[in-house]
């Protein structure tokens, strides 16, 4: 047992970077649900009102994103818009 795959993770500061990223996971999920309630929420109010404009806009804005993949959003936000808007992310969030 003493050659087993679980030594790996207490080996080194594998286990609390395995932790720093948890956290990172939970802080994303978390965020994304507070701003997807709000912002849903905004627009579902919105798409009650009488206005046709702003109901056809939302519900466009809607369309583009039932169809797009989650896939094509991720690579969208995370390569395309920080490179038009000169934004420079760092690949992880832990230091060596």
């Amino acid at each position: 047992m003493a050659h087993s795959g679980i030594n790996v993770l207490f080996s080194g500061s594998n286990f609390d970077r395995l932790l720093v990223g948890l956290w990172t996971s939970i802080w994303i999920a978390a965020l994304s649900i507070i701003i997807g309630l709000l912002i849903g929420t905004i627009f579902g109010v919105l798409r009650t009102m009488p206005n046709k404009i702003i109901r056809c806009i939302l519900r466009v804005y809607m369309e583009i994103f039932r169809i797009l993949p989650s896939v094509v959003l991720l690579y969208l936000v995370y390569y395309i818009l920080p490179r038009s808007l000169h934004i420079n992310w760092p690949g992880s969030g832990w230091q060596s």
